[in-house]
């Protein structure tokens, strides 16, 4: 039986060969094609793209990375990401996502340039897996300009802030003024009293401290925030914003209810940063108010073991459909001139860089209670996922 192919079949064949060389063209051409587009994306994109091996030794990067660091190609290549991490928090976080602890990450640091300079970066990295090996890749992101924006808008907030705050400033500063002028008008005119002359420098003393104690407090709520954290004391912390509008929440007939638990563990934060939040939340409760009502400040530690700061108003409440926007920049529900919508925004901006949370609960004409939640470990601290 002859077995031999006929001559359609070989022409089949031949036809099927071709075929699957012109497909076989078309694929390397479009995966050549698909690869150079990838490289000029790769290379063109502004985000610094870091690619390391499962070491953490990097097997590429792009040309916005070499811009930010001020290294070479080929010296970022014989490098890995420990190498270009002064205190080591990228790379234990790196090394979390190579360890599988975590799919993703986000986080900032201050990281250090080849020339010795430094830049606030955000990094967002993960876990690529192909046949061959893992490979962990981060997106960094200079974010000096945005670092530089919200300073404006949280001084913008604190200026907003101080001119609320002038009436009942001004109010606390004229009446030590008053009793001093009085008890020196006194002293004038009766100098030959000495118990007078006692009572009345006394009286002057005490005043003038008193206004001393104003105008300091107000000189520490201005200045310009340091950038240390450190232990704070948030009881401490809420008198003293308190101090700054205590007088006119009284005569706005707010009633004022401190709950604040004895012995609360200090957090770590910058303390000038934490006063601006909680005046502004103080204000955004006394402005819910303007006929009066009830403001409860409570602070406790939560199952969690996180410091909460509650402020709970009974004031006209926030809709429903706003809940969502209101820590937006610029977004108020204020009349024209009453706010600028920056509080809210730069309060939550600040909680955000203490690894904390700021939540709110409202109803309409029911009230509103807003909750900052600080961890109590440094470890915490700073997040932005």
């Amino acid at each position: 039986m002859d077995n031999k192919p006929t001559y359609e079949e070989l022409e089949q064949r031949v036809r099927e060969l071709e075929k699957e060389a012109v497909e076989r063209k078309l694929a390397e051409k479009a995966l050549r094609e698909s690869e150079e587009q990838y490289r000029s994306l790769f290379e063109t994109a502004k985000d610094a793209i870091f690619v390391a091996d499962e070491t953490g030794r990097f097997v590429d990067v792009n040309n916005a990375a070499c811009e930010l660091l001020g290294y070479t190609r080929e010296e970022l290549l014989q490098l890995s990401d420990r190498d270009i991490d002064d205190d080591s928090k990228g790379y234990e976080a790196f090394l979390n996502v190579r360890n599988g602890k975590v799919d993703k990450i986000t986080f900032q640091v201050e990281q250090k340039r080849k020339d010795g300079t430094v830049l606030p970066v955000e990094i967002t990295g993960g876990l690529i897996k192909n046949k061959k090996q893992l490979i962990t890749l981060a997106i960094a992101r200079d974010i000096t300009e945005r670092k530089r924006l919200e300073a404006q808008v949280i001084q913008s907030a604190k200026m907003a802030s101080l001119g609320v705050m002038a009436g009942g400033i001004a109010h606390e500063i004229r009446n030590p003024l008053a009793v001093c002028s009085l008890a020196a008008q006194l002293m004038l005119t009766n100098p030959n009293n000495r118990v007078l002359r006692e009572e009345c420098a006394d009286k002057i003393y005490s005043n003038v401290h008193r206004a001393t104690r104003v105008i300091e407090n107000l000189l520490k709520f201005a200045r310009g925030s340091r950038k240390d954290f450190e232990p704070v004391n948030l009881n401490e912390a809420l008198e003293l914003s308190l101090s700054l509008i205590e007088h006119q929440i009284r005569l706005q007939q707010i009633e004022l209810n401190r709950e604040l638990a004895k012995d609360l563990p200090r957090v770590i934060g910058n303390t000038n940063l934490l006063q601006q939040v909680f005046l502004d939340l103080i204000l955004n409760a006394y402005n819910a108010m303007p006929e009066g009502g009830k403001l409860t400040i409570s602070t406790l530690v939560n199952s969690d073991g996180e410091v909460e700061v509650r402020f709970a108003d009974t004031g006209f409440g926030i809709p429903r459909e706003n809940l969502e926007y209101i820590f937006d920049p610029f977004f108020t529900t204020m009349p024209v001139g009453k706010g600028a919508g920056l509080g809210l925004s730069a309060s939550y901006g600040i909680i955000q860089q203490h690894g904390g949370s700021l939540e709110v609960e409202s109803k309409v004409d029911v009230g509103s209670t807003f909750t900052v939640k600080l961890p109590l470990t440094r470890d915490k601290k700073p997040t932005s996922e």
